[in-house]
């Protein structure tokens, strides 16, 4: 499954929404023990960050480069443990915001 973006947004907006995007699927799927996203879904959503990834030049300006910058797109396990303390704190609240509106209408 590709995302589809609003034509106003450029590269790094796009990456950077993908990055969050699986980071927080991520930290649902290994640290909650659960999922909100197919399995095919993630590996889509997985697939079309990397290749924008791969065909951006200036890709250590997104905000999670640091994380991704060994990514090969078969995983996110290590990503969760990798980030940042603030970045951790900032997405986990997003996940858990997430996790428990999903749990509420499914």
């Amino acid at each position: 499954m590709a995302i589809k973006f609003k034509d106003d947004w450029d590269m790094i907006t796009r990456i950077d929404y993908l990055q969050r995007r699986i980071i927080v699927s991520s930290i649902i799927y290994y640290e909650l023990d659960d999922s909100v996203i197919s399995d095919a879904t993630y590996d889509g959503l997985s697939r079309q960050l990397k290749s924008l990834m791969d065909e951006c030049e200036n890709v250590e300006d997104s905000k999670y480069w640091y994380v991704f910058k060994d990514w090969d797109g078969s995983t996110g396990y290590f990503l969760y443990h990798n980030l940042s303390a603030e970045d951790r704190q900032y997405l986990d609240t997003i996940a858990y915001h997430v996790h428990k509106a999903y749990k509420e209408n499914y």
